[in-house]
């Protein structure tokens, strides 16, 4: 492990989780708690981790809250536990807890663009790279060759850059390919949505993600806790 940022104090993180009776631990999906795999459909978690999940929500009294890009059907089909933490799905644009079930959050304004991309992937013959989810779109591309990467990212950013603003959508890139969502959905506003609804006072308050969609929680977190990059490739974040 590495401290990236000198201004924080990892000892004073734990001594305070040891001491208080309220403490948040918020965790990414993809890259977090499961490897990267060409078959993404199957990342099922690391070894272990399924269980540990159970524990930390049965055995301490930390809030455990699960924040992905995933939408809250598939993150339930990866990782079926007998009792789930709170899951936002989606960037935060669905919601899911084991008392008050399913919330979608955001509007459905995305279905009609994801038609429209979802044709235009088949027409160009990218559907297997193609991905719909409840209120995005992506495109994958892990273990394809550099120039066949190059050359289907060319062409997405051509034919959807010059209107995608204009549809109250944005595009982003992530490990391994380049997603298309609502541009008020991220997973920064979770987060918000998080501290804003839990006491935060004194709370021992965390964040794990390795991703570019997760500085944006990194950044709504700041001061508040501790945010952690899990990745072995160190660059410039707000973690």
């Amino acid at each position: 492990m590495q401290l990236l940022n000198q201004n924080i104090s990892i000892d004073s993180f734990f001594s305070n989780l040891k001491e208080s009776d309220n403490s948040i631990l918020m965790l990414d999906y993809d890259g977090t708690l499961a490897p990267f795999t060409i078959d993404r459909e199957n990342a099922l978690p690391y070894e272990g981790v399924p269980e540990r999940l159970v524990k930390l929500i049965e055995l301490t009294s930390s809030k455990i809250i699960i924040v992905s890009g995933r939408d809250i059907a598939m993150l339930k089909k990866l990782l079926p536990l007998d009792r789930y933490p709170e899951l936002y799905g989606s960037h935060g644009g669905e919601y899911f807890s084991e008392t008050e079930g399913y919330t979608l959050l955001a509007g459905d304004d995305s279905k009609e663009f994801i038609s429209e991309v979802k044709k235009w992937a088949v027409d160009n013959s990218y559907q297997t790279h193609f991905e719909s989810k409840s209120l995005s779109c992506a495109f994958h591309w892990r273990g394809k060759p550099t120039a066949e990467i190059e050359e289907m990212k060319s062409a997405i950013e051509t034919r959807w850059n010059p209107e995608i603003k204009s549809l109250g959508m944005e595009m982003h890139n992530f490990d391994g390919g380049i997603e298309f969502k609502l541009s008020s959905v991220n997973k920064g506003n979770a987060v918000k949505k998080i501290l804003a609804e839990n006491d935060v006072s004194n709370a021992a308050i965390a964040y794990l993600g390795d991703d570019l969609t997760d500085e944006d929680a990194f950044e709504a977190l700041g001061d508040y806790g501790l945010t952690v990059y899990v990745n072995h490739y160190i660059r410039k974040t707000y973690a």
